[in-house]
């Protein structure tokens, strides 16, 4: 997202304050003001995928229970998929699930749906409280295209504080975005340990 200087490239050009967020094996976050990534006090991103959202949820690898990650990743996409499919999740990726979604899969659609709610839940808090102008998301996940940025935007839209209900979700320009990748050192299947929603 960041050009030489101070300048943004990509889907956050032109704006002034940007939450970018990378959703893949994980979920991750960024925040720039005025083309500066903003510091935070141990580190230049934000915990979005630690922000807890369910206190009853999954363990996460963190050490925490029911943080966004555990419900916004490609792992935990997945393992979304494979217990509404009914079957081992230790067998699904992200680019089965999105394949299944892409052919009209109904528990492939739910998992997305799903995952695009939760994902509202932490945008619309993030968004309460940084005031971007717009959010971008890349990485891997967005390759689900509007299969999640429909039920993202909408979920989102009744979430948010209602004055920033307008506030733009984009797809990132640069990187990632080609195929959900559902597998990773953080495999969601291994969290599994808390009732799903």
């Amino acid at each position: 997202m960041r050009g030489g200087r101070g300048r943004l490239r990509g889907a956050g050009q032109g704006y002034d304050n940007v939450l970018g967020v990378a959703i893949g094996t994980g979920l991750g976050a960024g925040w720039i003001v005025d083309g500066k990534p903003v510091r935070l006090r141990d580190a230049a991103s934000l915990k979005l995928g630690h922000m807890p959202v369910d206190p009853n949820g999954l363990a996460c690898t963190c050490g925490l229970r029911g943080c966004l990650e555990t419900r916004v990743s490609g792992p935990a996409l997945a393992l979304a998929y494979a217990e509404r499919a009914g079957i081992d999740p230790s067998a699904v990726t992200g680019q089965m699930v999105q394949g299944a979604a892409e052919s009209g899969d109904p528990a492939a659609l739910a998992a997305i749906e799903s995952m695009a709610r939760w994902l509202a839940v932490g945008l619309a808090s993030a968004v309460d409280l940084l005031r971007p102008n717009v959010v971008v998301i890349g990485g891997s996940v967005v390759g689900l295209g509007d299969l999640l940025f429909a039920p993202l935007r909408s979920a989102f839209a009744e979430r948010v504080y209602p004055s920033l209900a307008d506030t733009l979700i984009l797809r990132a320009r640069f990187g990632g975005g080609g195929r959900v990748d559902g597998r990773g050192p953080h495999g969601a299947a291994a969290q599994r340990q808390g009732p799903s929603h």
